[in-house]
């Protein structure tokens, strides 16, 4: 049976629906990626070409209209997809063989009439510039885009493996008497179609959200730089100790520097005192050199000063911070900073004294965390919505695509080649269905929300299992039943981290997990025994997946600890405080 009026409403209508969901992750993401607003505008011209062809299929210029405007959609998709991987979108061969095959169409639609001949041109242009489109998007694919990207090149690719088989089967098959005929191969063929595009949305909406995290990673990257590049600067400060002992000299080398800097003797009594350290006291240069610091400082602050002035006194670098009120500037963070001074005899006699104003820098990493915790808790609420519709909508939806795939296959003749790739799609579909659960589960577990922590983490750690054919041990004891949602949250993260990271880079196929909890703090453990790694290496340190269990454990006060050493296998402790007291449990 043909495409009815109703049947178009319907197509028009799902391809409106997805107009509207590439829309919304456009808008949502808050920024201009390359390549969106080429996929946005080949949907309108899709949703005109289907009228075009489904309106007035047997005027001939509407048929031509609509076959240059599949060809348009096409080349966008192309187009788009070189434009997200920082390509020249423009590629003046696609578009001269684009015009070529609406001359061919046309001369076959006019001069010499042939349906199969105008099917399968049209059917192989749009397929080979969406497999086109297929390849750059999976070319060099990184994990920052894993499932969004994969899941929208997989898509290009099987649009252009269905359009290349429709021109195969246009060449090779039976005459057509009609293009939109709704039966066999043929309705197999828009079936299949009508499944693909159902599943566009969600893909662009994935790698939209993946963008935008990749985004706010690379964000943190440079914050690292910028803070690397600080911490630079403060070493610097230790060439202090190669100025000349001479006082006058050191005198002369930190009177105009920004920092307050000073000097004290064995008898801590202050030998030299710079212009900011008295500016910012209020007080002129024979009022403080020469004078004690408990003379200068209160009582109780002189107490704390006077124990790290003696850890430098005996020839150790020391660094700490405090808050001290100065009657210029008020309550002030201080990062303190002493380094002993030898004499020449090779005895330690002086200790200059740096001292930073860092009450900015603290202000600004307070909002810093801030800001990452509001940004993490909307990725939580976003992972919770995504899950839903994943789980509540599409894989609903694949369930009733995989019913009707299998109910047409059952309609054909048994082995035939229409039967069998019908049965392939089936598959895929069940395929791709499992994955999306898997998928759902991952960034919402409900087990989590309505079991607890233990069963969370045992129900991961066995799907992790069984995924990917590993042993994964996993032993708790003492959780509280009523643990507060944002600490288990913390820690379900962390272990779907710290599992992953494992699993990519440790080459081992066993690990261990322990979940432990006491009066005072819940302890998580992962470890495995692979290659490990220098832990004490910087580039060891500062990885991503690193980072961002650490930004999780600082919103629960919590500490995370690496410990690993090549071939010694790695193991992951993140350690979260609490108050209640724990529950009993048994190990298991």
């Amino acid at each position: 049976m043909s495409l009815d009026p109703h049947t178009a409403i319907a197509v028009i209508g799902l391809l409106a629906l997805v107009f509207v969901a590439l829309a919304i992750a456009h808008w949502s993401t808050g920024r201009t990626y390359p390549g969106y607003s080429r996929w946005m505008f080949a949907v309108p011209l899709l949703v005109v070409s289907l009228l075009l062809v489904t309106l007035w299929p047997n005027a001939q210029v509407s048929l031509v209209l609509a076959n240059a405007g599949f060809i348009g959609v096409s080349i966008l998709c192309l187009e788009g997809a070189r434009a997200f991987r920082g390509l020249p979108s423009r590629v003046w061969l696609v578009h001269a063989g684009a015009v070529g095959a609406i001359g061919g169409f046309a001369f076959f639609l006019f001069v010499v009439p042939n349906l199969n001949v105008r099917s399968g041109l049209m059917a192989a242009v749009v397929g080979v510039n969406l497999l086109l489109a297929s390849i750059t998007l999976l070319r060099g694919a990184t994990q920052a885009h894993a499932f969004g990207l994969r899941l929208a090149g997989s898509l290009f690719g099987l649009f252009g493996l269905a359009g290349i088989t429709r021109a195969v089967y246009s060449a090779f098959g039976p005459p057509l008497s009609e293009v939109s005929t709704w039966s066999g191969v043929n309705g197999a063929f828009f079936l299949g179609l009508a499944v693909l595009w159902s599943l566009f949305s969600v893909g662009f909406l994935l790698l939209a959200d993946e963008r935008a995290v990749s985004d706010l990673q690379e964000a943190k990257v440079r914050a690292w730089r910028a803070d690397t590049q600080v911490a630079q600067h403060r070493e610097a400060e230790a060439q202090f100790r190669t100025l000349t002992s001479r006082l006058k000299e050191y005198e002369r080398a930190v009177e105009g520097a920004e920092e307050m800097i000073a000097v004290v003797d064995r008898d801590y009594r202050y030998l030299i005192a710079n212009r900011r350290f008295l500016s910012i006291r209020n007080m002129t240069k024979a009022q403080v050199v020469g004078h004690f610091v408990y003379e200068i400082m209160d009582q109780e602050a002189f107490e704390v000063i006077k124990e790290r002035l003696d850890e430098s006194f005996q020839g150790e670098v020391v660094r700490y911070e405090m808050k001290y009120a100065y009657p210029t500037v008020g309550e002030r963070d201080i990062l303190v900073s002493y380094f002993p001074i030898e004499d020449a005899s090779g005895d330690v006699d002086r200790v200059a004294c740096i001292l930073q104003d860092i009450t900015d820098r603290k202000r600004t990493e307070e909002e810093l965390a801030s800001v990452t915790h509001r940004l993490i808790l909307a990725q939580e609420e976003e992972r919770t919505r995504l899950a839903r519709d994943l789980h509540d909508d599409l894989a609903q939806r694949m369930v009733g695509v995989a019913m009707q795939l299998h109910s047409v296959a059952r309609v054909l003749p048994s082995g035939t080649s229409g039967q069998i790739r019908l049965q392939q799609a089936c598959d895929q579909v069940s395929a791709l269905s499992q994955d999306i659960q898997s998928m759902s589960h991952r960034l919402h577990s409900s087990h989590l929300e309505y079991l607890g922590l233990e069963v969370a983490v045992a129900g991961f750690c066995q799907e992790l299992s069984e995924q990917h054919h590993l042993k994964i041990d996993f032993a708790h004891d003492g959780i509280p039943v009523d643990l507060p949602k944002d600490i288990a949250l913390c820690l379900f993260r962390v272990l779907q981290e710290a599992l992953t990271n494992a699993l990519k880079h440790s080459k081992s196929r066993e690990f261990q997990v322990l979940l432990w909890g006491s009066a005072s703090e819940i302890d998580l453990f992962v470890h495995d025994s692979g290659i490990g790694f220098d832990a004490a290496e910087p580039t060891n340190r500062r990885g991503l997946g690193l980072t961002s269990m650490r930004e999780r454990l600082k919103l629960v006060d919590g500490e995370l600890s690496i410990d690993s050493k090549p071939a010694r296998g790695t193991t992951v402790h993140a350690r979260v405080p609490q108050s209640m007291a724990p529950a009993s449990a048994s190990v298991h």
